[in-house]
C-alpha cells in the first residue's frame, strides 16, 4: 500500500490526530493510515481501553481524553452517528476548541436532517468543517450498508444488473478510496473558512444513470427489467438539502475541486484491482514552505513572462480557427433542427477538428486571463462539440451500414446515445441558463425512448432468428386496441438484418382456420360465431389481446412469433406527412399528409369483397416507396425515429413481447396499451381511475369522421365519492355513416352503477344476454331495455352496452355510478388517472371536482384536450 501523507510543513513527531467515531467503514482506513505519520487518538467507548501495534495510535475513551488527556490536538475528525451522542460530542468539540484544533465533522447525507440542530450549534466553533458523506461503496464494506455498496457488488460479482421501474432514487455515490482523499484534502488544507462540503459525485445521481456508467466500465454487464411496485422516494435530493442548508443554517454546501478518480474510474479501479484506499495530503502548511532564493525567482519571472507571450501570440493566431469552430457548431445545430444530417455531420466534424487545435491556449490560458463567464461558456462550447462530434461518427457508422447492407455495431451505438443523453443532463444541472433549451430534448417520452432502445439488440436479434407479427389496426373502423385488423405483417430478423417483410391480406389467412376459438360474446352475436384474426384485439388489454393474436396467427399459418407489435393507420399518415408527397404508380396517385388517408380507405372500402387483396396491395405499395426512399437517403431513418416517441406516448403504436425479460420495460413506460395503474400511493390521497373504451361493430368505417368529447364530475365527501362521465358522440359530418358501437366504462373495482342516460332519457338496465344459447335460439328477441354487461377485468369494474349513433346525429351518455375507491380520513389530494384509448384522436376532457371543506362545497377543474394518458392530480388542502 502506498504512503498516504507527506507532510513535510510541519513537525510529524509533534502534530496530534483525533478521531471520534464506532461504525463508518472510512474510520479504520484514516486511523491506518494518518498513525503512518503522525500522533492519533483514538475516541471510543466500544473498543477496549489498549494501545494498537502501532506505536503512533493510541485508543481511549472519551471522558478520558475530556478530563484528563494533556495531549495538544492540531486536526480532529468527529463522525456524527447517534443522535443521543449530542451532549457528549459539544463537549468534545469544547474541549478540542480550546487547543485551536482544525475539526471536520462527518455525517452520512442521508442522515443529515437527524443532526441538523447539532451542526447548527457546532457551526459556532472555529476552524470547524463539515462533511455530507454520500453513499460508500468499494472493496470490504459490509452487504447492506449502502444501496449503492449492494448494486455496485452485485453488479461485479454476478454481471447483472435488474431495473425495476424504482430506477430513478436519488443515490449520492462516493467510493471508499475518493471519500479518503477527499476528507484529507479538507483535513490538511490550509484553508480556515467553515464551510459544509458534499462529500459525493455530482454524477450519477440515479440508479439507472450508475447502472449504465458501470456497464461502460464492465461491458459485459447484462442489464435486465424486473416489474416491481414503485415505492415512495423519502429521501431527500440535492436540490432539497441545498435548500434545508440554506433555511436551518443559512449556509450553502458546495462540491470542492479536487482530482477524484469519479464513479466509473472507481469502478474500473476495483475491477483491476487497484485501490489502495489511501488518502494524500493535497496542499502543505502555506506558512512552512522553504523559502525561494529570490534571484531564482526573478529568473523565473522573466522566463514566464516569455513563455506567456509565446503562448498569448499563439492565441492570437488561433481566435480565428476559433471564431470558425463557433461558427460550424451554431450551423451543426441549425441542421439537426432541419434534419439535415449531411450537413450537421460535415459542421459538427469542422468544430472538433478546430477546437482541437484552439484548446490548449484557450484551456490553459483561459482562466489566467478571461473573466470566469467566459471560460465556463468555453468549457459549455466544448463539451457541446465533443457531444455532437459524437452523435455525427455515430449517424456515419449508421448510414454507412444501411448502404452496405451490414448489422450496425448496436452496443457501441447505445453507449454512445447514453453518454451522450447523461452528459446533456450533467450540463442542464451545473448551467441553470441552458435548462430551458436543454428540456426538449432530455424531455419524459425522449428519456423513455431512450430506456426502450437498450433492448434493442436483443429485438433484433444478433445472434438468433426473430419473428414479429405486425397487426395494421384500421382506427377509421375502430377497436379496443386501436382499430379492425384489415392486414398484418410477417417481420423477421437474422443476425439484425430484416430476413423477411411480408404484407398479406387478414382474410388470406381467417380462410385457414380450422379450429374454433370462442369469441367475446359482442361477436358471437353482432358478427360471427367463430374468433378470427381479424377482430383478434377485442381485450381491453393490449397484452392480452397480443396473445390472442399470436394464438390465431399459429392455428392459421403453423408460425409462431416472438413478438405482436399493432400500428395504426395514423402511424402512416405522419410518416408520409415527414417524407413528403409519394406517387403510387399502381394506382396513377400521388398522396400526402391531406389526403394520404382518406385515399387508403376508399381504396379498401372499394376492395372489400371476398378474395379481394386491395388491402394488402395499397399498403404493400406505400411501403415499398418507403423502403426505396430510406434505402437512397439513410436520413429518412432519422426523420422517423424522431416520430416515434410521440407516436408511442399517443398509443398508435403498441408492444407486446413473449419473452418475459423485455415485455416488463415496456409495460412499466405504458406503451403496452394496458390498464396497469403505477401510481405511488400515500394515505392521505384519493386514488380515482376512468377510462373509455368504443369498439365499432357495424363493419364501416364510421370513425374517419366520429369525433368525442368527455366530461368527468366527481362528488367527494368524508362518506363516500360518487361520478359521473358524459360521453358526447359527434356524427354529424356530411361523410357520416351510422355508428354501432359497443361501448365500455372501466372504473374502480367494486364502483355500483346507479343510472344511465341517453340523450336526456333515463333507460332502464337488464343483465346483458351473453349466452349464445339463448340468443341464437329461433325466435329470440332481444329485450326492450338496455342490456348491461357489469363485470371485472384487471382489477376494475367495468359497465359495457350497445348502442346506435345515426348518421347526421350526435348522441349524449350520461352514466352515474357509485365509486367504490377508498375515502381517506383526511383527504389532502384528488389524484385522477384517465387511460386514453389507443387508435383515438385528441378530445375535449373536462373533469369538475366537488369536495367538502369546512363544511363548504369547493370546485376545482380541469379543461384542455387530451391525446395521451393523464394524471390530473388536484390539492385539496
Amino acid at each position: 500500500m502506498e504512503k498516504i501523507f507527506q507532510i513535510v510543513s510541519f513537525d510529524e513527531k509533534k502534530s496530534v490526530s483525533v478521531v471520534y467515531g464506532e461504525e463508518n467503514p472510512l474510520i479504520q482506513c484514516i486511523l491506518n493510515d494518518i498513525a503512518r505519520k503522525i500522533k492519533i487518538l483514538y475516541i471510543s467507548n466500544s473498543h477496549p481501553k489498549k494501545n494498537s501495534d502501532n506505536p503512533n495510535m493510541q485508543i481511549i475513551n472519551l471522558k478520558e481524553f475530556i478530563e484528563s488527556s494533556n495531549e495538544l490536538v492540531d486536526y480532529a475528525i468527529i463522525f456524527l452517528e447517534k443522535q443521543e451522542d449530542a451532549k457528549i460530542i459539544l463537549s468534545l468539540a469544547d474541549k478540542l476548541e480550546e487547543y485551536h484544533a482544525k475539526i471536520i465533522v462527518v455525517v452520512k447525507v442521508r442522515e443529515y436532517e437527524k443532526f441538523i440542530n447539532l451542526i447548527y450549534q457546532l457551526k459556532k466553533k472555529a476552524r470547524t468543517n463539515f462533511i455530507l458523506l454520500g453513499d460508500l461503496f468499494g472493496k470490504n464494506i459490509s452487504q447492506n450498508y449502502s444501496a449503492v455498496e449492494d448494486l455496485v457488488n452485485s453488479s461485479l460479482k454476478t454481471k447483472t444488473a435488474t431495473l425495476t421501474g424504482n430506477d430513478l432514487k436519488n443515490i449520492f455515490p462516493i467510493s471508499l478510496e475518493d471519500a479518503q482523499k477527499g476528507i484529507g484534502h479538507i483535513l490538511f488544507s490550509p484553508d480556515q473558512k467553515n464551510r459544509i462540503h458534499y462529500l459525493f459525485y455530482k454524477h450519477p445521481q440515479t440508479i439507472i444513470s450508475a447502472v449504465h456508467l458501470i456497464k461502460r466500465a464492465e461491458p459485459d454487464l447484462e442489464i435486465k427489467f424486473e416489474q416491481v411496485k414503485k415505492t415512495a422516494e423519502s429521501d431527500r435530493n440535492l436540490k432539497e438539502i441545498e435548500e434545508i442548508t440554506k433555511f436551518r443554517l443559512l449556509d450553502t454546501p458546495y462540491f470542492f475541486d479536487i482530482n477524484y478518480y469519479g464513479f466509473e474510474n472507481s469502478i474500473k479501479r476495483i475491477i483491476d484491482g487497484t485501490d489502495n484506499y489511501t488518502i494524500r495530503e493535497i496542499k502543505a502548511h502555506r506558512d512552512n514552505l522553504p523559502k525561494r532564493n529570490t534571484k531564482i525567482k526573478d529568473k523565473f519571472f522573466n522566463f514566464s513572462l516569455f513563455i506567456i507571450f509565446v503562448f498569448l501570440s499563439y492565441l492570437t493566431i488561433n481566435i480565428f480557427l476559433f471564431t470558425f469552430s463557433v461558427f460550424s457548431f451554431k450551423q451543426a445545430l441549425v441542421s439537426v433542427q432541419t434534419k439535415d444530417f449531411k450537413s450537421f455531420t460535415k459542421y459538427a466534424f469542422i468544430s472538433h477538428l478546430f477546437i482541437s487545435f484552439v484548446d490548449l491556449p484557450i484551456g490553459t490560458l483561459g482562466p489566467l486571463f478571461l473573466p470566469e463567464k467566459l471560460t465556463n461558456d468555453y468549457e459549455l462550447l466544448k463539451k457541446g462539440v465533443e457531444i455532437i462530434y459524437i452523435g455525427s461518427q455515430d449517424y456515419s457508422d449508421l448510414t454507412m451500414a444501411v448502404e452496405k447492407g451490414k448489422v450496425p455495431d448496436f452496443q457501441k451505438l447505445l453507449a454512445d446515445l447514453n453518454f451522450i443523453y447523461f452528459e446533456l443532463q450533467k450540463i442542464k444541472f451545473e448551467n441553470k441558463d441552458q435548462e430551458k433549451r436543454l428540456n426538449k430534448i432530455l424531455s419524459a417520452s425522449n428519456a423513455q425512448f431512450i430506456s426502450l432502445l437498450q433492448v434493442l439488440p436483443e429485438l433484433l436479434s444478433t445472434s438468433e432468428n426473430k419473428n414479429y407479427l405486425i397487426l395494421f389496426q384500421n382506427n377509421a373502423e375502430l377497436r379496443p386496441t386501436g382499430g379492425f385488423i384489415g392486414s398484418v405483417a410477417e417481420l423477421g430478423f437474422s443476425k439484425g438484418k430484416v430476413s423477411n417483410f411480408r404484407i398479406r391480406d387478414v382474410y388470406e389467412l381467417d380462410g385457414q382456420l380450422k379450429a374454433h376459438v370462442e369469441p367475446h360474446y359482442i361477436i358471437r352475436r353482432y358478427l360471427q360465431p367463430h374468433l378470427y384474426l381479424r377482430d383478434s384485439n377485442f381485450a381491453l388489454n393490449f397484452e392480452e389481446a397480443a396473445s390472442t393474436s399470436a394464438l390465431l396467427y399459429n392455428l392459421e399459418t403453423k408460425q409462431k412469433v416472438d413478438g405482436v407489435i399493432a400500428i395504426d393507420f395514423e402511424v402512416l399518415n405522419r410518416f408520409i406527412k415527414n417524407l413528403g408527397p409519394i406517387h403510387l404508380f399502381d394506382y396513377n396517385k400521388t398522396i400526402d399528409e391531406n389526403n394520404a388517408f382518406e385515399f387508403i380507405q376508399d381504396t379498401i372500402q372499394a376492395g372489400n369483397f371476398a378474395g379481394s387483396s386491395e388491402k394488402k396491395n395499397i399498403l404493400s405499395s406505400i411501403f415499398d416507396k418507403i423502403s426505396v426512399r430510406a434505402t437512397d437517403n439513410p436520413t429518412i431513418i432519422f426523420k422517423f425515429a424522431d416520430l416515434v416517441p410521440s407516436l408511442l406516448k399517443e398509443k398508435h403504436i403498441l408492444f407486446a413481447f413473449r419473452d418475459n425479460s423485455i415485455q416488463p420495460l415496456f409495460t412499466i413506460n405504458n406503451l403496452s396499451g394496458s390498464l396497469q395503474d403505477s401510481r405511488v400511493k400515500n394515505n392521505n390521497a384519493f386514488y380515482d381511475f376512468l377510462s373509455i373504451n368504443e369498439a365499432n361493430i357495424a363493419s364501416n368505417k364510421a370513425n374517419l369522421t366520429i369525433k368525442r368529447s368527455v366530461n368527468y364530475d366527481f362528488y367527494l365527501n368524508q362518506k363516500e365519492a360518487t361520478a359521473s362521465v358524459t360521453l358526447k358522440i359527434l356524427n354529424s359530418d356530411k361523410k357520416a355513416k351510422d355508428y354501432f358501437a359497443y361501448i365500455r366504462i372501466i372504473t374502480p373495482f367494486s364502483s355500483k352503477l346507479t343510472s344511465i342516460k341517453i340523450d336526456g332519457e333515463e333507460k332502464k338496465t337488464v343483465p346483458a344476454i351473453t349466452d349464445f344459447r339463448t340468443y341464437e335460439q329461433k325466435g329470440f328477441k332481444p329485450p326492450s331495455a338496455l342490456e348491461l354487461e357489469n363485470s371485472v377485468s384487471n382489477g376494475k369494474q367495468i359497465f359495457g352496452f350497445v348502442t346506435k349513433v345515426l348518421k347526421g346525429k350526435n348522441q349524449k351518455i350520461e352514466i352515474s355510478y357509485k365509486n367504490a375507491a377508498v375515502v381517506p380520513a383526511e383527504i389532502k389530494n384528488y389524484d385522477l388517472l384517465l387511460i386514453k384509448q389507443p387508435g383515438t384522436d385528441s378530445y375535449p376532457l373536462k373533469v369538475n371536482l366537488f369536495y367538502e371543506d369546512s363544511g363548504k362545497i369547493k370546485t376545482k377543474s380541469f379543461n384542455r384536450d387530451v391525446n395521451t394518458d393523464q394524471e390530473i392530480n388536484f390539492n385539496l388542502k
